[in-house]
This record gives C-alpha cells, structure tokens and sequence, in this order.
C-alpha cells in the first residue's frame, strides 16, 4: 500500500502542485492534510492505482 501510494506522489508533475492544486485535491476527497503532512485517502488510492 504504501509503494503505491509513494509511486503515485512521485510520478506526479510536480509543477502541478501548486497550493490551488492540493487545495482543490482535498476538496475532492482525493487527499488530506494530517499533523503538517498530505496523506492519500481512500479515494485517493483508489484514483492512483487506477491511473498506474
């Protein structure tokens, strides 16, 4: 699980994320901010192993 996750946050364009970006992630339910950290939510693997 957490390969999956790591990959997915890698291959990632991390030009794309911008603060709008991770903003409008957390309102699709696709992430979290958790103790100063992003964190995948269910959703959020869901959509990464599906895009691999």
């Amino acid at each position: 699980m957490r390969s999956l996750m790591r990959h997915a946050l890698t291959s990632w364009d991390r030009e794309n994320m911008t603060a709008a970006r991770m903003f409008g992630l957390q309102q699709k339910g696709i992430i979290v901010r958790e103790s100063g950290h992003w964190r995948l939510t269910t959703l959020g693997v869901k959509f990464a192993s599906a895009t691999l």
